[in-house]
Parts: C-alpha cells; sequence; structure tokens
C-alpha cells in the first residue's frame, strides 16, 4: 500500500505508517493473535479469548476432550494442533458441513462425543431400509438399541408392519433416554427447545426433500454429517470434509 501510495505521488501521514507497521507486526505473529483452541494434558483450552468467551466456556465445558473442542468451535476457537482424529478434524475446519462414508464409522464418531444426535431422512420408502440397515449396523457395533429412537411412524393402513417392527426393536420410548433422534422430512417442534443439546445433525443425502425447518437445520448447525457411500457434490462456496 505505502509503496503504490509513494508511486503515484500520494502524501502519507505518520499515522497510516504506524497503522500499516502494527499490521504488519500482527501479520507476521499470527499465532499469538488468532483465536484458537488447544489440548494441554488431555484438556481443551483456548488461546487468546476475550474474558466473556472463556467464562463461557469454562461455565459450559464438560471436561471432554470432544465435547469440549466443539464447544470451542462454536465460540470461534478453531482448534489448532494437528487432527489426529475425526472430531480433531471437525474441530479444525471452519466449515460445518462433514462426509462420512458409512453407517459404522458414523456411529464411531457419535459415540465419541456426549450429546444428541439428529438424524434427518428424507421422505422415501428407501429411508425405512437406511433405519433397518441402521440397526443391523448398531447390533454388528455391539451398541444398544435402546439409544436410539425412531421419531416416526408410517400409516397403519398402508404399513403397518414399519410401526410394530419399531416397537420390537426397541425404537420407541422415552426421547429423553435416547441420543440418537431419527426424523423422516422434518425435526419436532420440541427438538427445537432443547437444540443446544443436539451436537451434531445428520443426514442420508446432501439435498434431501426435506422442509423448511430440517433444510435450516442442516445449513445453520454447528456440525452436519451426511452418511452415504458416494461423497456429496458440494455447492458453489461450499467445503465438504471427509472424516
Amino acid at each position: 500500500m505505502i509503496e503504490f501510495c509513494n508511486k503515484h505521488g500520494f502524501e502519507i501521514m505518520d499515522s497510516a505508517i504506524e497503522a500499516a507497521s502494527l499490521v504488519e507486526e500482527i501479520w507476521n505473529n499470527q499465532e499469538e493473535f488468532l483465536r484458537t483452541s488447544f489440548i494441554e494434558n488431555g484438556k481443551v483450552k483456548l488461546q487468546n479469548a476475550v474474558v466473556e468467551t472463556e467464562d463461557y466456556f469454562n461455565k459450559n465445558k464438560i471436561c471432554e476432550k470432544n465435547s469440549d473442542l466443539v464447544l470451542a468451535k462454536n465460540l470461534g476457537h478453531l482448534y489448532a494442533g494437528k487432527p489426529n482424529t475425526s472430531w480433531e478434524k471437525i474441530a479444525a475446519n471452519k466449515t460445518n458441513t462433514f462426509h462420512c462414508k458409512d453407517i459404522k464409522s458414523f456411529l464411531k464418531i457419535c459415540y465419541g462425543v456426549t450429546g444428541k444426535i439428529v438424524i434427518l431422512l428424507d421422505k422415501t420408502e428407501q429411508s425405512i431400509d437406511w433405519v433397518k440397515a441402521l440397526a443391523w449396523n448398531i447390533t454388528a457395533c455391539g451398541y444398544e438399541k435402546t439409544d436410539f429412537r425412531v421419531c416416526f411412524r408410517t400409516s397403519n393402513q398402508t404399513d403397518p408392519s414399519f410401526n410394530k417392527w419399531v416397537n420390537e426393536n426397541g425404537f420407541g420410548g422415552k426421547i429423553s433416554d435416547a441420543k440418537f433422534l431419527i426424523f423422516r422430512e422434518k425435526p419436532a417442534k420440541w427438538l427445537f427447545k432443547d437444540e443446544k443439546d443436539v451436537i451434531i445433525v445428520a443426514s442420508n443425502d446432501l439435498l434431501p426433500g426435506l422442509n423448511s425447518s430440517a433444510k435450516s437445520m442442516l445449513k445453520s448447525h454447528p456440525c452436519v454429517i451426511f452418511i452415504s457411500e458416494y461423497k456429496p457434490v458440494k455447492q458453489y462456496g461450499e467445503t465438504i470434509v471427509e472424516l
């Protein structure tokens, strides 16, 4: 900037030169100014946090590395270390959009963090097949079906068998006792009363036929994971990180 001004005959005030020098100093020493998070002795800490952010983090952290990394990210402090795990990768990337190639990998990621997981499925017949594939993977991986709730039902007139299957496989019960909440087409209104407890929003399709509230949730939630054999095609300006 200074070189440009000198070349074209502009008069440069001393205050402008001082400001440029300050910017240059900050640029050359970014690690001293960037708001990041790091892990020390197994605990997540914030770097260059303002007092209000530090107080909020200390009040809401649960002293669990993965969950605290996500909390730090949500407060604008990306993980500054070299990502060695899926959750460190999630915490180190500014994007909120991630891709997981299969259900087994997805379950492993989810069980590495505290908080509820919301799964939004497209309103198609394939969504029922997806839930049944999920049930198989839960058993194969040694997890408990009682951690899951299918929060939608089919018509008893057209497809009573699925509703019976849900009950027989333990996917019914109290919502408060579940870690995974599975919806089709749209999330229930009661979900948004405790949305802060939802740490992951997942879907089996990048562009599902969902209603506006579901699409808004996929766009705005800090951690969205798409579960598919193939990595989805990103839209303009969007970054999708492979887990």
